[in-house]
């Protein structure tokens, strides 16, 4: 899912962009020796071993000390990536539930609700909790939150900082590489994607992104574009956005036939993805060019009123399937000059076949 949406342009400056290494230093150790009298045998004591800090995707250290709660918000941030927003707010939701003072938790649950409906309650969270989250836990806050608030030039300091600290990490790679993305960047977008599938060639997000990277730039290559995206499909059999994705991309190349297919399969999976009803619905219309008209029958007369105003009244039986404004039984009052034969329209596709109002076209 991508939607083709207009967002905003971006004017990076290459100073911008320059990376700040940063260097964790690993903690210190320390292990005191005992010592023993001759008199008394030594008791053999385990050594202690230094707390394990929680590591987000077993690379980025994060301040919960919540098994739950880290897992959950591993599992929001993979399917904020397959465009599961809705799972992800929960999800992210209930690791705020579990710890209410993990800071990442709450900028996840902000950042994906952002797509849809902005969470400004968590938001506010997790700028409150970001200080007693890790440095490293902070970068990744520091990023979301900056490009939550619309400041961009503070967004690209910060997703350079995380950049140069994590730049191998696939997550941290998709995350901002897609932001890039949707501000149109989509050269630098393009090279981040291919570097993550350069460490994982199977992670499905990437291939969905690459899939619309070659297919809305300047130089489009629908071929490519389709290629990458059958094989997230291939990946993610399961899922509804590998179809979702082929349809939107497959009616931009002219498919009109296989977007429908696409869309109906990812209807199969999740009845309600809401992009795919959007996207099924829009298809149609295009291939109909915007105004069907309802096969059935109908009568009605037309009388002038006035000066050559015609008003007249009919009744129309029209069905079919789809998204948008439906029809079974409409009766409707045109104004046409001149009067005569009419028919009943309706424009889109019918919603569950439920009787609506029909407008009535009049014609000689």
């Amino acid at each position: 899912m991508n939607r083709f949406a207009v967002r905003c342009s971006l004017l990076i400056l290459p100073s911008l962009f320059a990376a700040h290494a940063g260097a964790q230093q690993p903690p210190a150790t320390h292990v005191a020796e005992t010592s023993s009298k001759e008199a008394v045998p030594a008791v053999p004591v385990a050594p202690i071993a230094p707390t394990a800090q929680r590591q987000l995707f077993g690379t980025l250290p994060v301040a919960t000390k919540s098994d739950d709660a880290r897992k959950l918000v591993e599992k929001a941030i993979d399917q904020y990536e397959n465009v599961l927003l809705e799972m992800s707010v929960s999800n992210a939701h209930q690791a705020a539930t579990k710890d209410p003072r993990f800071a990442l938790a709450y900028a996840v649950w902000s950042y994906s609700a952002n797509r849809t409906q902005p969470a400004a309650e968590a938001l506010k969270r997790a700028k409150a909790l970001a200080p007693k989250a890790t440095p490293d836990e902070q970068l990744l806050i520091n990023w979301m939150v900056d490009v939550e608030q619309g400041d961009n030039l503070a967004a690209i300091g910060a997703m350079n900082d995380l950049l140069a600290r994590f730049p191998s990490d696939k997550h941290v790679l998709y995350l901002t590489s897609e932001w890039l993305y949707f501000q149109q960047d989509y050269g630098r977008s393009r090279k981040m994607m291919e570097k993550i599938l350069a460490i994982d060639p199977n992670f499905p997000p990437a291939l969905n992104m690459l899939g619309y990277s070659y297919i809305e730039t300047g130089d489009p290559d629908p071929a490519k574009a389709v290629d990458f995206l059958k094989r997230y499909a291939t990946l993610e059999p399961n899922q509804p956005n590998p179809h979702d994705s082929l349809g939107e991309v497959l009616r931009f190349a002219g498919d009109d036939q296989g977007s429908l297919e696409h869309y109906a399969a990812a209807l199969k999976i999740i009845t309600n993805f809401f992009s795919s009803q959007i996207g099924l619905g829009d298809t149609r219309t295009l291939m109909t060019g915007g105004i069907r008209t309802g096969d059935g029958v109908g009568v009605g007369f037309g009388v002038i009123v006035g000066v050559g105003v015609a008003v007249g009244v009919g009744v129309g039986v029209g069905v079919g399937v789809g998204v948008g404004v439906g029809v079974a039984v409409g009766v409707g009052v045109g104004m046409p000059p001149p009067p005569g034969a009419w028919i009943s329209t309706f424009i889109g596709e019918p919603v569950l076949k439920k009787p609506t109002v029909a407008s009535v076209v009049f014609g000689a």
